[in-house]
């Protein structure tokens, strides 16, 4: 009977034991299939949007902040801006748009709460383009325009903003197709070009980039390596220069990936695509962020040669 006993509170402690051990250890993280790849950080939303003393700040792109996502624009993706009626009219009618919500400017900073501005200077519409991911957002607004002898006139205006932060990036499809929307299929023009062709060049001797053919089989190879290729982290980027430290982007640019295609699409947006004889094609998002993606060596080296 004591035997039984014992044996009975040996049973006991074991499972009890197992138990604890169980419950003490920690629970394995599920990895959600877009928490693979890289990670780019959120962009915070900014707190100098309530403060009128904050001097004449230069902009290089826009901001806008919408469900609680900051979303940017270069303000240069469409071939034109400050549109004049008709040709704004024949661009917004072109656009397969759905209207989401009022929206409100101050200088560079779009919001769709007025209480995040300490003054509104423009009022404007935001629409979700048809076809697009919901990561790409279109907005648009008309300002006046200070003219001679008093007299002032109208400018239409379309920003086409992206949110390429707080997000998962593993393949070159998941950015290009997932959230730029650049499918091969739909390019409609593309350019070949140098970056130190217009950096710090006298505007008079600046080299536009040359158009070129991108039904090429070679071109089409390039984007089909692009779609699969994995993003790396800057860091971790070999055979580029400039990867620790301070990231300046002209100086980054310069040193890794000065040939360039400007691309554009059926609905008329420019993206530039750099391309490294390392082996990487990069995207800069409008803050200069970059977002890099390992392509086969041997492809980029066939590209540079043909096109550059």
């Amino acid at each position: 009977m004591k035997k039984n006993l014992r044996s009975i509170a040996t049973i006991t402690f074991l499972f009890l034991g197992i138990g604890i051990v169980l419950l003490l250890k920690p629970e394995k993280k599920k990895i959600h299939p877009e928490e693979k790849g890289i990670y780019y950080e959120p962009l915070a939303k900014e707190a100098s949007l309530g403060n009128p003393n904050r001097g004449t700040p230069q902009y290089s792109y826009s901001t806008l902040y919408y469900n609680d996502k900051v979303y940017t624009s270069p303000g240069s993706q469409l071939a034109y801006d400050n549109f004049s009626l008709e040709e704004y009219t024949e661009l917004f009618d072109s656009l397969p748009l759905e209207e989401l919500t009022d929206v409100y400017g101050i200088e560079a900073y779009w919001t769709t709460d007025k209480a995040d501005l300490y003054e509104v200077q423009n009022n404007g519409k935001l629409y979700k383009i048809q076809g697009c991911p919901d990561s790409r957002l279109c907005l648009c607004y008309s300002t006046e325009i200070r003219q001679a002898k008093n007299k002032s006139e109208c400018s239409y205006n379309i920003l086409i903003f992206d949110c390429l932060n707080g997000i998962y990036l593993e393949h070159g499809k998941d950015l290009y197709q997932g959230r730029l929307n650049l499918e091969y299929e739909n390019i409609q023009k593309a350019y070949a070009g140098h970056y130190s062709d217009n950096y710090e060049v006298p505007y008079e001797e600046r080299i536009e980039p040359a158009l070129i053919d991108h039904t090429e089989k070679i071109f089409s190879s390039f984007f089909s390596a692009l779609y699969k290729g994995e993003f790396v982290a800057k860091e971790d980027a070999a055979g580029l220069t400039g990867n620790n430290g301070e990231f300046i982007k002209w100086e980054f640019i310069l040193n890794n990936c000065d040939d360039y295609f400007l691309l554009k699409d059926s609905y008329g947006t420019n993206i530039e695509l750099y391309i490294s004889p390392a082996g990487y094609a990069l995207f800069f998002s409008p803050e200069s962020t970059p977002f890099i993606t390992k392509v086969d060596k041997q492809i980029c080296k066939q590209i540079i040669s043909q096109y550059f």
